[in-house]
């Protein structure tokens, strides 16, 4: 049973091999026509409008608003 399935694999694998099949990871991430601005970031960043007073002193996203 198992030299069955070790045979089953390898004919796979040799399959995919003499087919030319692509196995490179393609990445999702599209760079469109027309675009041409990548980080186009205008906003302050959090640090430069919040005081540190002003923070909680702990947070957990289990308790937003106190729910």
């Amino acid at each position: 049973m198992i030299g069955m399935n070790l045979h089953t694999l390898t004919a796979v694998i040799s399959a995919i091999a003499v087919s030319g099949i692509d196995l490179e990871y393609r990445n999702e991430f599209k760079i469109l026509p027309g675009h041409k601005v990548f980080n186009d970031f205008k906003l302050a960043l959090p640090h430069t409008y919040i005081k540190e007073g002003e923070l909680p002193d702990a947070f957990n996203w289990g308790n937003v608003d106190g729910k």
